[in-house]
C-alpha cells in the first residue's frame, strides 16, 4: 500500500469514528436514556478529531497531491497552535469545543509528522529505474 493510500485509509477511519459518535449520539437523542455531557463530549471530540482528515482529504482532492495536501494541511495547523490562544468564553461549551479542536489539530500534526518526508521518498524510489 503507497503511503498516501494509507493516509487515505487513516482519514476515513478517523473520520468513520466521527459518523459512528453521531449515530451513537442520535439514538441516544431518540431513546428514553438520561442524557450526559459524556454523550456530547464524544461526538465533539470524534468531529475535532476528524475536521483535519476531512480538511485533508479535500486538499488533496482539489491540488491533486497527497503531499502538497499534507504540506498545506500541517503549515494550516500549526498556524492555528501559534496563532490562537485558549478560549476566554463565558461557555464552558465553547471552551471545551475549541480545546478539542486544539487537540484534534495536535493528533493530526503528531500523525504526520514525517508524512512529508517519507512521501518525497516514496516518489523517490517509484522515480528509479
Amino acid at each position: 500500500m503507497s503511503i498516501a493510500a494509507a493516509i487515505t485509509q487513516h482519514a476515513e477511519s478517523v473520520i468513520a469514528a466521527e459518523r459512528a459518535a453521531r449515530t451513537r449520539l442520535a439514538d441516544k437523542l431518540n431513546g428514553t436514556e438520561t442524557l450526559t455531557g459524556r454523550h456530547f463530549g464524544e461526538v465533539m471530540a470524534a468531529a475535532a478529531n476528524a475536521a483535519a482528515w476531512k480538511e485533508l482529504l479535500t486538499l488533496a482532492e482539489r491540488k491533486g497531491s497527497m503531499r502538497k495536501a499534507v504540506e498545506l494541511r500541517r503549515r494550516q495547523a500549526t498556524r492555528v497552535l501559534i496563532e490562537h490562544r485558549d478560549s476566554q468564553s463565558t461557555s464552558a461549551l465553547t471552551n471545551e469545543g475549541e480545546r478539542l479542536e486544539r487537540e484534534g489539530l495536535r493528533s493530526f500534526l503528531s500523525y504526520t509528522e514525517y508524512t512529508v518526508e517519507d512521501l518525497d521518498k516514496e516518489a523517490a524510489t517509484a522515480a528509479r529505474p
